[in-house]
């Protein structure tokens, strides 16, 4: 039987921003920020934790994978959404390269909360226990990453815990980041009732991407819900045609630049005649 949650938790960090009263408490709302600019439009519209996602390889700087992020990336990227995340937190991806041992990984951690954010998140399968457990005894602020784990080699695109033996593992995976003093856990890619048996199963809060409506919280890529992603997915919606209007403003300032419609003497200043006039040598100072 699929254990739907009753009640909601909510972040050690948000306790103290004056959240409304607790029956009036509604869902947390992560989005993805790669730059000051976006980080200042998602707090603005209430967005509570800006994810600096190691996805700004693909959408931002054009890498083949997320395998190509190293972490000079991640750190001036994190910098950036810090100048404009007012009380948001910021968390920030532990890029790939970070994984080849714990200690890399602490280190790694170490520097991005150094360089702004207020917590990093790492992906987690079988095996990934003594980083998890090292950042713990560091006291270094995480959250967990179960499902669809982009970081993982070989591992397709696909829902999550369809099996019972994959959903019976990221359960067990769920329970091990908990003990091991997480944040909050991010379910991505799977199957609704799985993470809601999750969710009621950990006192972590959960954030969900495709993972259905029972999560404590929903995180989304802001390029997939603005419509700049090449791809629309399952997972997500879009809100409002961005990438169109970019195209759109794009094209129209081309014709306008090319047809001489744009710019005119109005988009610019004009100097006395007096300056000209001495500017060409018709009379002198």
């Amino acid at each position: 039987m699929v254990l739907f949650p009753v009640t909601i938790y909510y972040f050690p960090l948000l306790k103290n921003r004056g959240l409304p009263h607790e029956s009036e408490k509604k869902k947390e709302v992560m989005l993805t920020a790669y730059d000051y600019q976006t980080a200042r439009y998602a707090v603005e519209a209430g967005v509570d934790i800006l994810l600096v996602g190691d996805s700004l390889g693909t959408n931002v700087l054009g890498y083949s994978s997320v395998h190509d992020v190293t972490l000079s990336d991640m750190l001036h990227h994190t910098r950036a959404v810090k100048r404009g995340a007012g009380t948001a937190i910021v968390v920030s991806d532990l890029p790939y390269t970070s994984m080849k041992t714990p200690e890399k990984c602490r280190d790694h951690a170490q520097s991005l909360l150094e360089n702004g954010a207020d917590m990093v998140k790492i992906e987690v399968e079988t095996g990934r226990a003594p980083y998890l457990d090292l950042l713990n005894r560091e006291k270094i602020p995480f959250c967990g990453h179960i499902g669809f784990t982009p970081q993982t080699p070989g591992l397709s695109v696909s829902l999550q815990g369809k099996t019972a033996r994959r959903a019976t593992e990221l359960l067990s995976l769920a329970k091990h980041i908990e003990h091991a003093g997480a944040k909050y856990l991010i379910l991505e890619l799977i199957p609704y009732n799985i993470a809601a048996h999750i969710t009621s199963s950990v006192q972590t809060p959960t954030i969900g991407i495709g993972a259905g409506p029972y999560c404590n919280g929903e995180v989304q890529v802001w390029y997939d819900i603005c419509g700049i992603s090449e791809k629309t997915y399952r997972h997500t919606q879009v809100f409002a045609p961005v990438g169109r209007e970019i195209r759109t403003a794009f094209t129209e300032y081309v014709h306008a630049v090319q047809h001489d419609r744009f710019p005119t003497i109005k988009n610019a200043g004009v100097a006395p005649e007096e300056t000209l006039l001495t500017l060409t040598g018709e009379i002198h100072p």
